[in-house]
């Protein structure tokens, strides 16, 4: 299980934003210490849940000189497959994780790893815990791993 802060980030590119997690608020300050053009994206695209019930999948970020759409995860969870096949394949989907984090130089915790000072019983464990799929890890097909792959991210930043 993982620490999962939520906040508000003042960006001087993409204004003021909410960010999910830490994984999230270190990658809108990389992105910021940069000069990347992004936005918290705000398109939804419908998907199935695990639940059989419909629901909108929103990415994290959007790089609208890119046109590329990023999920930042510190692990894949139950659901993110179905949300992942569901993305259009006209417009490309990048996840960026614990292994892709660390490479651009982001200090970011393993999400496998839980840290020694937590309180599974306080805010947020207990508000997380009660979603369904945040402790259960997901799987990724070959077909997946390859539309979400990270190396399109690499490529169009020139990153390497």
């Amino acid at each position: 299980m993982s620490f999962t802060p939520q906040g508000w980030h003042e960006s001087p590119i993409a204004g003021k934003v909410h960010y999910q997690s830490s994984y999230e608020h270190k990658f809108m300050i990389w992105l910021d210490e940069h000069n990347i053009n992004w936005i918290k994206c705000k398109e939804k695209f419908p998907y199935i849940k695990s639940d059989g019930k419909k629901h909108n999948y929103n990415p994290d970020i959007y790089l609208p000189d890119f046109d590329l759409y990023l999920e930042i995860k510190g692990m894949i969870r139950k659901n993110d497959p179905a949300k992942f096949e569901a993305f259009p394949n006209d417009r490309q989907l990048c996840v960026l994780g614990y292994d892709e984090l660390t490479k651009l130089g982001l200090k970011v915790f393993n999400p496998f790893e839980t840290p020694k000072n937590i309180d599974k019983t306080k805010w947020p464990y207990n508000i997380l815990n009660q979603i369904d799929d945040y402790d259960n890890v997901g799987v990724l097909s070959d077909t997946l791993k390859q539309k979400v792959s990270a190396d399109k991210f690499f490529k169009k930043l020139q990153l390497n």
